[in-house]
């Protein structure tokens, strides 16, 4: 499982779900999967009390909706899965 930290930057203030597709370049249907599985973090309050990737939580996280609007200046840990593999078998035609 791979953790991102992204910083909203002054620029933006979109949806939850565009902001992360865009920034992880991945479709905004699975980054509001991601969402709802609640694999983006939102930790409200001073930046300094949010936990550091994969380390000990202080403060508890925010749930997040999809449609959520994105600020300047706060910062959002996302854990994405690894890919599913998939296992394909030739078929005797």
């Amino acid at each position: 499982m791979s953790i991102e930290e992204l910083s909203v930057q002054e620029q933006e203030g979109e949806r939850a779900d565009v902001f992360l597709s865009r920034r992880l370049g991945i479709t905004r249907s699975f980054a509001r999967k991601l969402i709802r599985e609640g694999r983006l973090e939102y930790f409200p309050g001073l930046p300094d009390r949010r936990p550091s990737p994969g380390g000990p939580s202080e403060t508890k996280p925010s749930k997040i909706k999809p449609s959520r609007k994105v600020a300047p200046g706060e910062t959002y840990l996302v854990r994405v899965p690894p890919p599913e593999s998939l296992e394909i078998e030739p078929e005797d035609v």
